[in-house]
């Protein structure tokens, strides 16, 4: 998730830059090279003139100046040490490269940039919680963090020999089986048909009195391959699977496709690539015979139902960062937001008890009352009689005080009618 954020992009060598590995936010090449690189226009490498309205002929020029492919590797090009322009970092190269904001960003943006921090790296807990700002995690979820599965902004890896998967997971889907579902994909209103029970993706994790759906397993195979000087190395092929299944058999033609976590640099300047330019770049044919041929992804837009380009996941399946923060928010910590309102985030009707446990957990959650003089809770709604049995438990030896400011001494057992704190049981 990019949780509203604009990373930093920090400069890199020719040489780092040649050896990273190909992102693929989009289905080409060219446009994975355009993020890697950072230029805000990235069509001005074809051959063809372009019109925009967005910039004057002196800015195009420009542009094409500084993003012309390279011809002499036997030095750095005169460009390189800014590859995002104005935007580039150069902060020290260290384990927080990638979570630094753009250099040419104002003060209001560093605010936002920083608010936003804040919720990339909020660890969320399930309902009903004292904790009203971290509450509604789950029920069936993948991480409680979004730098949980993004660590320091970086990309994900596969779970080592017996470690739980946190930063890769299992997308789930199955061929369309009606003339609906396959009307549905052709209209691009679904990229794809989840699992009828398990939905889109498996989910290993759950709150407590919920079962976690599955959990996936992966079989290496040693495969040797010889290079072309006759040197045999050894590389690991794997295979995926679903173990320890919760809540019945998967559909017999189900698919699974491994997800690792993306890195969270330059998707704010992925975002401001214009249209126009990302579809100059579509050569489906190998038109130019350089070997790499594409096509640009068209998606729907959830805001505005109209079809646009997908520009994030590796699939490029979704359009903005604001519609991949929200899906990634219910899907992977089973929240919901404006653009995606189921609150029992990716579980299926299929799976009732999950649904039932945040039914019940949705009504638990009500503001505790400012009323509250005593150790002795009181329930104020006969709806809330779990929860409040869990808060005499918790308070049964302890008090109700607030932080961050210490309160006085008589006000110890008391909270102020008013202002921002936080509640928690502190030991008598």
């Amino acid at each position: 998730m990019a949780a509203f954020r604009l990373a930093a992009i920090p400069p890199v060598s020719h040489q780092r830059l040649s050896a990273m590995p190909a992102a693929r936010p989009l289905l080409f090449a060219a446009v994975s090279a355009a993020m890697l690189v950072c230029a805000p226009v990235a069509a001005v490498l074809g051959s063809e003139p372009l019109v925009r309205g967005d910039l004057t002929a002196k800015d195009l020029k420009r542009v094409r100046t500084v993003t012309e492919p390279a011809t002499d590797f036997s030095k750095p090009e005169s460009f390189e040490a800014m590859p995002a322009g104005a935007a580039t970092s150069t902060k020290l190269v260290n384990r927080d490269a990638f979570s630094q904001i753009s250099a040419n960003q104002s003060f209001a943006a560093e605010d936002r940039f920083k608010l936003g921090n804040a919720l990339f790296r909020k660890f969320w807990v399930s309902s009903p919680s004292s904790t009203h700002a971290s509450d509604g995690l789950g029920p069936l979820y993948n991480a409680r963090a979004c730098q949980s599965c993004h660590l320091k902004d970086g990309r994900g890896r596969p779970p080592a020999p017996g470690e739980t998967a946190v930063s890769m997971f299992l997308r789930l889907s199955v061929p369309p089986r009606t003339a609906e579902e396959r009307e549905k994909l052709a209209s691009k209103a679904f990229t794809r048909i989840p699992e009828p029970t398990y939905g889109g993706q498996l989910q290993n994790f759950a709150v407590p009195g919920v079962e976690p759906e599955g959990r996936m397993t992966i079989r290496y195979d040693d495969l040797p391959v010889t290079l072309a000087d006759g040197t045999v190395v050894t590389l690991r092929k794997p295979t995926y699977g679903v173990a320890d299944l919760a809540y019945g058999p998967l559909a017999d033609d189900v698919m699974l496709s491994p997800r690792v976590a993306n890195p969270m640099i330059g998707l704010g300047l992925l975002e401001a690539i214009e249209e126009a330019d990302i579809r100059a770049l579509a050569d489906p044919l190998d038109a130019d015979g350089d070997g790499i041929s594409g096509k640009v992804s068209e998606v729907r837009d959830p805001e505005t139902g109209a079809l646009t380009i997908g520009r994030f996941g590796w699939k490029a399946t979704t359009p903005s960062i604001k519609v991949q923060s929200a899906e990634a928010f219910s899907g992977d910590i089973g929240i919901s937001t404006p653009l995606v309102t189921d609150a029992f985030g990716e579980c299926s009707i299929a799976q009732r008890r999950p649904r039932a446990f945040r039914s019940a957990s949705a009504r638990w959650r009500r503001p505790i009352p400012s009323s509250i003089s005593s150790p002795s809770i009181r329930a104020t709604s006969p709806s809330r009689p779990a929860a409040m049995s869990a808060m005499r438990r918790c308070c049964a030896a302890r008090r109700w005080s607030t932080r961050p400011a210490a309160p006085p001494a008589t006000a110890r057992n008391s909270l102020p009618p008013a202002g921002p704190m936080t509640r928690r049981c502190a030991s008598s």
